[in-house]
């Protein structure tokens, strides 16, 4: 992409996040810095236009049952859809959110929600408290609103709220989980500052049995990725009536635990502690020597995406500077590329021919074009926005 020509458009401020639109042919990001939306060609990566806002854009995501709308997470407390005709036609459909910036210090602690009763504690002023990630899961027949799923981090849970006007629909913020260290049984566990989200679409192998997508998230302080699965039961003493439940199909927590205790590296399995001995440790070291940056450990993932083609799963690995692909199936670690470097022009955006030894700062927001396979990166610390061919 070249350098924008718009008023103080030369460069990119701390951009976020990254996304394509099809139908219009075009390649958004989230200028954090500049509030604002920039979009460029998608095939001469020119600069054509620009969203204005009023509050400093996080993630965004796009609608393709409604025109291909962009739904914008925005600090610390909104959301917000511009409908595109065209790329000169764009307009707000609806932004919700606080409205008064002081509230954000007033934020009550135990506003969590219950999936049973979620709206007794949901309001307007409460809504969202720094709203990250964002995906639109659109509904099979085409004319119905899609649902949003927006991870509000603050507030440990995702919220998802209806595309045509920004109600709210439900939450999520309790999950249940299988745990060996529970005598093998389902305990209840909280989502935990979600920070990505995103879609596994029923042709893969990680879907649900039942038809239904899943989500995979990953949880910015906790350091893990973990796979949501809806499942509907019976409520008890309500003939007919259903109660809606997420547990947690997969897990990943790439973190050494102890000396000689390290999580499995297979996330999508029960998550069980493998221990070592001494020549099993050795073993297992002069096989990582063999295998260049393999994840030992990932710290605070804060963008994720998957590929459509290939069904792997990409997470920015921003603390360590670099990307890590996993199989989506089995949760198997493939490759991880790039590593910590600084930009010295602080506008450039850059197309790299090849993956090994690209410098980044802080990588957050993905996308792959799923014409070409090209692998959008937005650099956020240096600026730019990388494309890997």
């Amino acid at each position: 992409m070249e350098r924008c020509e718009s008023p103080q458009s030369d460069c990119f401020s701390f951009p976020r996040d990254v996304k394509i639109s099809y139908r219009h042919s075009l390649v958004l990001v989230s200028d954090y810095g500049h509030l604002r939306i920039q979009m460029f060609d998608l095939e001469t990566r020119k600069y054509v236009n620009c969203i204005p806002l009023s509050h400093h854009p996080q993630c965004l995501e796009l609608d393709s049952n409604d025109l291909d709308s962009v739904v914008i997470t925005l600090s610390y407390s909104h959301v917000c859809k511009f409908r595109m005709l065209d790329r000169n036609e764009i307009s707000l459909r609806w932004q919700i959110g606080v409205s008064n910036e002081s509230n954000h210090a007033n934020e009550i602690i135990d506003d969590e929600i219950h999936q049973d009763n979620p709206a007794e504690s949901t309001n307007g002023n409460t809504l969202f408290y720094y709203p990250m990630g964002v995906t639109v899961l659109p509904k099979r027949n085409n004319f119905e609103p899609s649902d949003i799923y927006v991870c509000d981090s603050g507030h440990h849970r995702i919220q998802i709220i209806n595309s045509l006007d920004g109600s709210f629909i439900r939450s999520i913020s309790m999950t249940c989980e299988f745990s060996p260290l529970h005598h093998g049984m389902n305990i209840h566990s909280s989502i935990h500052e979600p920070w990505s989200i995103a879609i596994l679409q029923n042709n893969f192998a990680s879907s649900s049995l039942n038809g239904e997508p899943q989500l995979i998230i990953s949880e910015y302080w906790s350091s893990n990725l973990k796979i949501l699965s809806r499942k509907l039961i019976p409520h008890n003493g309500h003939m007919g009536r259903v109660v809606e439940r997420w547990e947690v199909k997969g897990r990943m927590s790439i973190l050494l635990e102890e000396e000689s205790s390290w999580t499995s590296m297979n996330p999508w399995t029960r998550h069980e502690r493998t221990h070592q001995t001494s020549q099993q440790q050795v073993q297992s070291q002069s096989q990582s020597q063999q295998q260049q940056q393999h994840p030992d450990y990932f710290v605070c993932p804060m963008g994720l995406c998957v590929d459509r083609a290939s069904g792997n799963i990409i997470v920015s690995d921003s603390m360590n500077h670099r990307l890590l692909v996993f199989n989506s199936s089995k949760g198997e670690w493939m490759k991880s590329f790039g590593s910590f470097g600084l930009n010295p022009c602080k506008s450039s955006s850059t197309r790299s021919g090849g993956i090994n030894g690209e410098k980044m700062y802080a990588p957050f927001g993905m996308c792959v074009n799923e014409w070409t396979g090209e692998l959008f990166v937005v650099d956020e610390n240096n600026h730019r926005v990388l494309i890997f061919e």
